[in-house]
């Protein structure tokens, strides 16, 4: 039996903010003709660093990787880097490198601390305007 094998990445779900621990959850669909067989997974970024093993991905098949990322003192997106080794039917081993942006949120206390600044803003200009009539 001949095929190939297609895979589809995509950005799942992110649970990640500046300065704390979370993780990036990365989709793969085969969308090919002939199934994945042994197929591991290499995730790896500045902020952290994965091996999956997930074994036979069939053809119109999906899966999921969970990544933990610690992203201490970063700052703005970044490239999250998928190693994906597979073998064929034929036992060929093939190698296919694809590359996801990461882009997490601010750290809570930031958007909080933006919030309690506008209200204190508002307030002030209210009460100067106020103080001056």
């Amino acid at each position: 039996m001949t095929g190939d094998v297609d895979f589809v990445i995509s950005l799942d779900e992110t649970n990640l903010a500046y300065g704390s621990t979370g993780y990036v959850d990365i989709d793969i669909a085969n969308r090919g003709t002939a199934a994945a067989n042994f197929l591991s997974v290499m995730a790896s970024s500045p902020y952290g660093e994965n091996e999956f093993y997930i074994g036979e991905l069939e053809a119109d098949d999906e899966d999921a990787i969970e990544l933990t990322q610690n992203l201490g003192g970063a700052y703005g997106p970044y490239d999250l880097d998928l190693t994906l080794t597979y073998k064929d039917n034929f036992n060929n081993e093939h190698v296919v490198e694809r590359i996801v942006r990461v882009t997490p949120s601010p750290p809570s206390f930031l958007i909080v601390g933006t919030v309690v600044l506008v209200i204190v803003v508002a307030g002030v200009w209210y009460w100067w305007k106020k103080k001056k009539k």
